[in-house]
């Protein structure tokens, strides 16, 4: 007899029989693994052909527990509800792009005529892992790292065989969080993270990500990678959401512990650089982080970076505002805050813990009765998009600027999806390239050094 349990198969030879009381001579039991992802519902071919439908929404009316809802007749939008669920909890992906998640939807399904359909699949829960970074966004990724492991744990999520614009580069070590920085990459030559930056060096990529030692990262990148030319250290430039819906560059932000002014000179042209690319700020402001907006505010350092971020201002090579308060940075007071690394991390982590804490003594205000509980379901999408604008997995990571190529340093706690939004990073970065406009202000520096020196 044969007997189907779960997803298992089993088969059972049995033989003889002596009065009330049955042996069995032999059992063989065969069984498989299903690890490939299976779509609950599906309609492709012929199927789809015999719906008659003209859009994706009404072709979704067909598959059982979805709700059309049609906005205005023709020409309306169409969205649909799955199992009670609103149509803002609904990911949408078309060929892989996604143009919803479940947090942030809806979709008009009715603009997406079924000319061009092939298939329709219904998914039950977060499907994240079957649509990858290189599906998502068109890139071709290398994975660097032990060959054999890499393939065990893709085996383990469903992947028999590589996704079309996946390979693999073996490497047979790994950096520790204990190694040292400044010999990790003679120590570890054969480490993921050195042959990573190696195949960047060598052409054979256009951006680097990871989520390892940001002390090797920094060291690897700088000796392997390089500085873009007169670049004296690069940095951290992370990006944080400000009250004026825009987004301040701290750099640097635990790169560099210890700074010297011209490095924060150079911070403040990468980091004006950057923001002007990467947001579009025309002529980004550039504060100097301090205990006080007055000029003679902070320690030797502070005083002194001040007086080269005022005289590279005056010259036109960025726009310095002077000296801006902590609290001025989620406020907008600037668009790139220069600082020294340990400054900055504190700083980054501040702000991150305040939202948190925030964030918490809000659940809990919420949660004190139920007219409290009502609030906030009228104003629950609105909070859930605020802490996603501080939330590392939504932002992936962030860039060493002053190298020559992209490197990322994702957090060290990232998830599938801060890999995937650290990919995507990389590939903005790769895009929107600071090199050429960071050469041309260093060289406008120099020639302005050698002009003060004659």
């Amino acid at each position: 007899m044969v007997m189907m349990l779960g997803i298992c198969p089993l088969w059972v030879y049995a033989q003889s029989r002596l009065d009330s009381i049955q042996h069995l001579d032999e059992i063989t039991v065969v069984a498989k693994s299903f690890r490939e992802v299976i779509p609950s519902q599906k309609l492709s071919g012929k199927e789809l052909q015999k719906l008659n439908s003209h859009s994706v929404a009404d072709a979704l009316r067909y598959f059982s527990g979805v709700q059309l809802k049609d906005y205005g007749g023709v020409g309306g939008i169409k969205t649909v509800n799955i199992r009670s669920m609103g149509t803002n909890h609904m990911g949408v992906f078309y060929d892989g792009i996604e143009l919803s998640n479940a947090q942030n939807g809806q979709v008009d399904l009715g603009m997406y005529s079924l000319d061009n359909i092939e298939e329709i699949s219904l998914y039950n829960g977060q499907k994240s892992e079957i649509f990858q970074s290189a599906k998502d966004f068109g890139a071709e990724i290398t994975l660097v790292g032990r060959s054999e492991e890499i393939l065990e744990v893709m085996r383990k999520n469903g992947y028999n065989d590589l996704p079309k614009g996946v390979e693999i580069a073996g490497a047979d070590d790994v950096v520790d969080m204990h190694d040292d920085p400044g010999t990790v990459i003679h120590k570890r030559k054969n480490s993921s993270m050195v042959i990573g930056l190696r195949l960047l060096a060598d052409g054979q990529g256009d951006a680097f990500v990871s989520a390892g030692s940001t002390g090797a990262l920094l060291t690897g990148a700088t000796l392997i990678v390089k500085r873009v030319k007169g670049i004296r250290r690069a940095a951290m430039g992370p990006a944080m959401p400000n009250k004026k819906g825009g987004n301040t560059v701290i750099c640097d932000c635990g790169a560099n512990a210890e700074c010297t002014p011209e490095f924060l000179l150079q911070f403040g042209l990468v980091g004006s650089a950057y923001a002007k690319k990467k947001y579009g700020i025309e002529n980004p402001r550039v504060g100097l982080l301090n205990i006080g907006t007055e000029d003679s505010k902070g320690t030797q350092l502070q005083r002194d970076a001040y007086a080269l971020l005022t005289d590279a201002s005056q010259k036109g090579l960025l726009n310095f505002v002077g000296n801006v308060e902590a609290r001025g940075v989620p406020l907008g007071d600037v668009d790139v805050v220069v600082c020294d690394g340990f400054s900055g991390n504190v700083l980054l982590k501040s702000i991150e813990g305040t939202a948190m804490f925030v964030g918490s003594l809000m659940k809990r205000m919420f949660k004190k009765n139920v007219f409290s509980k009502l609030g906030y379901l009228l104003c629950s999408s609105g909070v859930k998009q605020m802490m996603k604008l501080l939330d590392y997995h939504e932002i992936g990571g962030t860039q060493l600027l002053g190298i020559k190529k992209p490197v990322i340093k994702a957090h060290g706690a990232s998830d599938r999806l801060a890999f995937r939004n650290a990919v995507k990073q990389a590939m903005d970065a790769a895009e929107n390239d600071i090199t050429q406009d960071l050469e041309q202000a260093l060289a406008l520096l120099a020639q302005s050094k050698e002009q003060t020196n004659d």
